[in-house]
């Protein structure tokens, strides 16, 4: 899997339908995305972040994108 240092992934809250059974968290190979309450939209931590796209790629709602930092 690729590592695009200066590529993160990027939430949009006002997409995001917050699944129960989050397909960008399932994607994530490094566990870069989390969900701090069930009740909310995913988080992404940067810092763990590849910025590779394979969570954009999971999410039905296209509420994942990947941003050039």
């Amino acid at each position: 899997m690729a590592t695009l240092r200066w590529a993160r992934a990027k939430i949009d809250t006002g997409k995001c339908l917050r699944c129960e059974a989050c397909l960008a968290m399932e994607a994530c190979e490094n566990k870069a995305i989390i969900r701090l309450d069930p009740d909310s939209p995913p988080y992404v931590k940067v810092e763990d972040c590849l910025g590779c796209g394979a969570c954009m790629d999971k999410c039905p709602v296209k509420a994942v994108e990947i941003v050039y930092v």
